[in-house]
């Protein structure tokens, strides 16, 4: 499980998980100030978390799943 913790005043943000392939693995939109993102049907492996919102230029952040 991945916290994600977003401004209260931002009114578009999303998030994209990419494999290391670069394929979009999920994309979805932030609907609260705290958000959980559900991993564990995820393989092992490298992604990155890609933030985007309205407000600030966009966020990645390496994740590594492993078990």
């Amino acid at each position: 499980e991945i916290n994600i913790q977003i401004s209260s005043n931002c009114k578009a943000c999303t998030f994209e998980l990419i494999n290391s392939l670069g394929q979009l693995v999920r994309t979805e939109r932030l609907l609260f100030t705290e958000n959980k993102i559900n991993i564990s049907d995820l393989a092992d492996g490298v992604y990155y978390l890609k933030i985007k919102n309205d407000l600030h230029p966009q966020f990645v952040q390496k994740i590594i799943v492993q078990r």
